[in-house]
This record gives structure tokens, C-alpha cells and sequence, in this order.
């Protein structure tokens, strides 16, 4: 018998090697050894072109996670160049955006099935953050050995923050951008559930201006959507970071104070806010003065549920006004 090699292999722009084939056979018919290397050779072709011209960023990692081959349209999308990236760990790449049991949680996806697919939020060698959908399977060799493995992605950012925009809108007053009562309701139970297993205090507070109607009657709807805005914007600036105030609807707004230690805690806190309302706010060239009413109940005090919590700061607005307005009081009947 009489043994033939046969050999060809691709290479890229910059003459590295990127894809081969060896046939080693007996040779009975020439010719057709010739054909069966050319239809491979094709086929190598066809897997080059639709590597160079894929609308999806592809990135080739070896077994010790180095990059040893990238596409241009990963170059279009991650702002590296082949050159300056090859050789680096895909870590480069990351925005810090995921812990590191996110990257353990991909390891062992690969480990175990050779395969992860999800999204990533990644950094673009500008320095802008992005998201990706990605799929990472693996190459094995002969022996199970992993060989390489294929990243395969796609810019999602566009989507996401449009899905990001839907939910705030759905979450959110349109008019203040406060949270509305869909998301006060889920704080409200995230702050309860965490003072029942602290032992902690916070409180509730319930907001009414005193007086808004008149606004609207005599300087119109827009004038009162522009001082409802500046009230919110005020109220968040007066309050921490971590508590919440939400519009409830009309010119009604609600507080929650988390790790209030006390009732005269409560109190300074709705002093504070109706001293930050009194000073005058600009709406059209026209000075106006607003108060507010504030009713609080304070957890576990005054109750240990939503429910009750409620109740009672709703209780204690309205005593505040039936008192004259402009001031504030608590559910035990103090001010």
C-alpha cells in the first residue's frame, strides 16, 4: 500500500494560523483524495468568512483562558484591536459590575455541562459599560481534554435600558419621579422585614400640603405640577439617602425613616421637612408659600404590621389638620 499527506491550512490577516486540516490515507484514487481536500478546504473557507463576517463579537480562549483569536466584529464592539488584545485574559473586559460568585457560578457551568449561556455587563476600551448576551461552549479534544473555548456575543445595552426604563415607569410617578405606591409597598416590606429581624425601629410618615387646591384654582394645573416637582425635589434633599418618599397621588406623599431610634427622632425628622417646605418656591416668576401636615407612627409602637403602621399615621394627619395644619403629630396624640 502507498500512504499520501495531505495538508492545508488558513491563515489570518497577520499570517497566524487559524484553522488546518492533515489527510492521511492509502491513496487508491488520487483524484479523489484532491476532491475530498478541496470540499474540506471550502469548508474551512466558509467557517473563515462567516467568522470575519459575523454581526457577533466571537472571542477564541485556549485552556489557560487566553484570547488567541478574535473577530472583527468583537473589535467593533469591545473597541480592542486583535493586536492589543491577544494573549490577555478575558477579564480585561469585565466592568466590576458582577461578584465573584457570578464568575464562580460560569465556571462550573463549564466544568460541568462545557457550556453557560446569559447576560453580562462588560467595559468597552473606552470606559463606557455595556451589556452582552453571551454563549460560551467548549472545544474538547480527543482524550475529553478541553481544547479552546468559543465565545459568542451580542450588544444588548439598547435592550436593557429600554426593559430598565419600563419598569421605572411602572415603579415611578410620572410627574416627580418619586416611587410610586407599587414600589413604597415593596420598600415598606423590605424596612419592615428588616426591623423584625434586627430588632430596630422605623417609622412611617404621612404628608399632605395644606391648602393645594387653591393652586390649581388660581394659578392653574401647571403651576401646581411644577410646585408638586419642587416639592418632591426639596423633600429629597432634605432626607438620607436610605429613606424613602413617595407620592401616594394628588398632593399626598408618604415617608419611611428606617432605623428611627425614637419618637423624637421621628419628630426632628418631620421638623426638618417642614422647615425645608416653608421657604418659598418659585413657580412662573410668582413666590409661593406652602406648609405641610405630617402624620407619623412609629414601629413597633405603634404597630407591627402595614396595616396598623398605616392606620396610625393616617390617624395622626389627620388629627394635624383638625389642630390647624402646619404642624406635625404622632399616633400617641403628641406633637
Amino acid at each position: 500500500f502507498r500512504f499520501e499527506n495531505i495538508a492545508s491550512v488558513l491563515k489570518d490577516e497577520n499570517g497566524q494560523i487559524v484553522a488546518g486540516m492533515e489527510l492521511c490515507r492509502i491513496v487508491e484514487d488520487r483524484e479523489r483524495a484532491f476532491d475530498e481536500l478541496r470540499a474540506a478546504t471550502e469548508k474551512l473557507l466558509q467557517a473563515k468568512a462567516v467568522f470575519e463576517n459575523s454581526s457577533e463579537g466571537i472571542m477564541v480562549v485556549d485552556q489557560e483562558d487566553h484570547i488567541v483569536s478574535v473577530n472583527p466584529a468583537f473589535e467593533l464592539l469591545t473597541g480592542y484591536h486583535a493586536a492589543e488584545i491577544l494573549g490577555a485574559n478575558p477579564h480585561i473586559l469585565s466592568s466590576g459590575r458582577h461578584s465573584p460568585e457570578f464568575f464562580e457560578g460560569i465556571k462550573r457551568s463549564l466544568k460541568d455541562t462545557g457550556t453557560w449561556q446569559g447576560e453580562i455587563w462588560n467595559k468597552h476600551k473606552d470606559g463606557h459599560i455595556y451589556a452582552q448576551s453571551t454563549t460560551i461552549d467548549t472545544v474538547y479534544g480527543e482524550k475529553g481534554d478541553v481544547l479552546q473555548r468559543i465565545c459568542v456575543f451580542t450588544d444588548i445595552t439598547d435592550k436593557k435600558q429600554m426593559e430598565e426604563q419600563i419598569v421605572f415607569m411602572a415603579q415611578h410617578d410620572a410627574l416627580t419621579s418619586l416611587p410610586n405606591r407599587v414600589l413604597f409597598a415593596d420598600r415598606f416590606q423590605q424596612v419592615l422585614s428588616l426591623a423584625r429581624r434586627n430588632e430596630k425601629n422605623f417609622a412611617l410618615l404621612y404628608i399632605d400640603l395644606d391648602r393645594f387646591k387653591q393652586v390649581n384654582d388660581t394659578l392653574g394645573h401647571t403651576a401646581g405640577d411644577i410646585l408638586l416637582q419642587l416639592v418632591a425635589s426639596r423633600m429629597r434633599k432634605t432626607l438620607r439617602e436610605s429613606d424613602t418618599v413617595a407620592r401616594m397621588g394628588g398632593d399626598e406623599f408618604a415617608v419611611i425613616l428606617p432605623a428611627m431610634r425614637s419618637r423624637t427622632d421621628m419628630q426632628k425628622v418631620a421638623a426638618k421637612l417642614q422647615l425645608a417646605l416653608r421657604v418659598p418656591f418659585e413657580v412662573n416668576h410668582t413666590f409661593l408659600d406652602i406648609t405641610c401636615s405630617i402624620g407619623g407612627a412609629l414601629y413597633p409602637e405603634d404597630g407591627q404590621d402595614e396595616e396598623t403602621l398605616s392606620l396610625k399615621a393616617d390617624q395622626a394627619l389627620y388629627l394635624a389638620k383638625e389642630k390647624g395644619r402646619d404642624r406635625f403629630c404622632s399616633s400617641d396624640s403628641g406633637e
